[in-house]
């Protein structure tokens, strides 16, 4: 299913991530903002530096395809449950998140089975950056929401995030069902 090394610094620096993402929220935990602020820094860096490291040094995989996304879920996934846990973030906030990261994800898998795994879109990339600064937000400054009450426990960042996410879902599983009914290899 997957080509190209599976060992390459990229796919290390995915992996990384998850690490580094269990040491923000034990911080969050522990109320020790600006450390966790370091391991979400290091955590967003660590998503950025993996992407550019294999296009420049020509080391893209489809293990990477598959790592750096699974990553970046999973680092969502269990910083946003430490801020619930927190009472930072609300229980549905996290619902959707999961929810939208298990369907594009098994829409992925679908996929790659068929061929070559799809490529992220910019539509992904702006929601998880959208995501990443409400999350971090949450975490660092909960008490700096712009406009409290747009939805609860969603001020305009988080309305930006969620809205992002919901317009990535669609935009992916039109991408996911192009490429089932045969109408090209890429999501992009």
């Amino acid at each position: 299913m997957s080509e190209g090394r599976f060992v390459t610094w990229a796919n290390l620096i995915s992996l990384l991530r998850i690490p580094l993402t269990v040491a923000a929220a034990f911080f969050v935990a522990r109320g020790l903002r600006l450390h966790a602020g370091v391991f979400v820094v290091l955590a967003a860096a660590s998503d950025w530096l993996d992407g550019y490291l294999a296009r420049s040094t020509g080391t893209v995989s489809g293990w990477g395809k598959i790592l750096d996304p699974l990553a970046d879920k999973v680092s969502f996934g269990l910083f946003a449950l430490a801020l619930v846990l927190c009472g930072l973030l609300r229980p549905w906030i996290l619902l959707a998140m999961v929810a939208r990261d298990l369907i594009i994800g098994l829409g992925g898998l679908l996929v790659a089975v068929r061929g070559e795994p799809p490529s992220a879109g910019m539509p992904g990339k702006v929601s998880t950056g959208a995501t990443a600064l409400f999350l971090a937000r949450q975490a660092l400054f909960p008490e700096a929401q712009v406009i409290p009450g747009i939805l609860p426990g969603a001020d305009l960042l988080g309305v930006i995030a969620l809205a992002s996410l919901l317009y990535s879902f669609g935009w992916y599983l039109a991408a996911f069902r192009r490429l089932i009914e045969g109408g090209g290899r890429r999501c992009a």
